[in-house]
């Protein structure tokens, strides 16, 4: 089906569709829209959404040669493991992730103190701000999480993208940067209309958390 969409920009957006330009040119938005249509049918959403799906063989090209059944050893098994728990070690024990988990766990409880009362505030920068503020407490951590998972595969020859720039991992550094950048604007606004300083403590964390995944990236590329 021919199609203006932009193949796989789901992968590393913010998930607010709501606020999003993009939707025209997104399957997957595409996708969840159709399901209301279609009685929550997956098959008949996607149908509906991108056309039928390619029949290997018969739309497209032939089918793939069949691999050799392979299974990994136990001993393989448990050298895959060792690795992944020596991945999630370093990143964990990273300093963005440190941040980004402490910021996510301050953003909670600030919120689930003060939410309620700010939503209703006169002024409108602040109800938007709380908006903001409330998406992104969980998803900047999240695509934190990502992006160093991601990066860590490559530095140990792990990962599976070719282009030096173009990766999975830079793609999600991107999307938290773009989340923190309105995170510190809206925690800033808050702490400015209400003088409070755990807002502005927040703020701050943010800026050192963009600093750290700003130059992250930055380095990763230029190296």
């Amino acid at each position: 089906m021919a199609s203006d969409r932009i193949e796989f920009i789901s992968q590393y957006c913010d998930r607010w569709c709501e606020r999003c330009v993009f939707t025209e040119r997104c399957s997957s938005f595409a996708v969840h829209a159709a399901l209301a249509m279609c009685d929550g049918d997956v098959e008949a959403a996607i149908k509906l959404a991108v056309g039928r799906p390619v029949v290997p063989g018969v739309d497209g090209p032939p089918p793939r040669r069949e691999e050799p059944d392979w299974s990994p050893s136990q001993a393989e098994l448990d050298e895959i493991g060792k690795a992944e728990t020596a991945r999630e070690k370093r990143v964990n024990e990273s300093p963005a992730m440190t941040i980004a988990w402490a910021v996510s766990m301050l953003a909670f409880e600030w919120l689930k103190a003060n939410e309620g009362a700010l939503a209703k505030s006169p002024i409108p920068a602040v109800t938007r701000s709380i908006e903001v503020m409330g998406w992104d407490a969980a998803f900047i951590a999240g695509k934190v999480n990502r992006a160093l998972i991601g990066r860590d595969e490559a530095a140990h020859g792990e990962g599976l993208d070719d282009d030096p720039v173009q990766t999975d991992w830079n793609g999600s550094a991107k999307v938290t940067l773009i989340s923190i950048e309105r995170s510190i604007v809206a925690w800033r606004t808050v702490a400015d209309a209400t003088d409070d300083a755990d807002a502005r403590c927040i703020s701050n964390e943010l800026q050192a958390l963009q600093a750290l995944v700003t130059n992250g990236a930055r380095n990763a590329s230029c190296a």
